[in-house]
């Protein structure tokens, strides 16, 4: 009876292993900016390495004047990262303003699966 019940345990923890090995790691859809309201605006504090937005060369402090057609001015935060997310390989195109140089651009981006880091309690876009 021991010799069975040892042998389950040492079945239900390989099995163990190789499921919480062998998955994938979290992730979110969108461009890989965390974004805050600031002043009725919405601007990027971070920009997570490797991901659409890295990629294009945002950075932290630029104001997200549009996603898409919409304006973002004095829309609730969870809207717009609402609105930046979405399907692994969708575009989405935001219009940047970068206050330093009082430059605004358009950017447009595909969006891509996004590891969250374990353990941290906020997703970014």
């Amino acid at each position: 009876m021991k010799i069975g019940l040892s042998i389950i345990a040492i079945l239900v923890i390989v099995a163990a292993f190789f499921f919480f090995h062998h998955r994938r790691p979290p992730s979110i859809t969108g461009i890989g900016v965390m974004v805050t309201v600031r002043n009725h605006s919405l601007e990027v504090m971070d920009v997570r390495p490797n991901t659409p937005a890295a990629k294009a060369g945002l950075v932290r402090g630029l104001i997200i004047q549009r996603i898409g057609d919409t304006t973002t001015d004095g829309k609730p935060l969870k809207e717009c990262v609402g609105m930046m997310r979405g399907a692994v390989g969708s575009k989405i195109q935001l219009e940047l303003i970068d206050p330093a140089k009082s430059t605004t651009n358009i950017v447009e981006f595909t969006r891509e699966a996004i590891p969250v880091p374990v353990g941290h309690g906020t997703l970014p876009p």
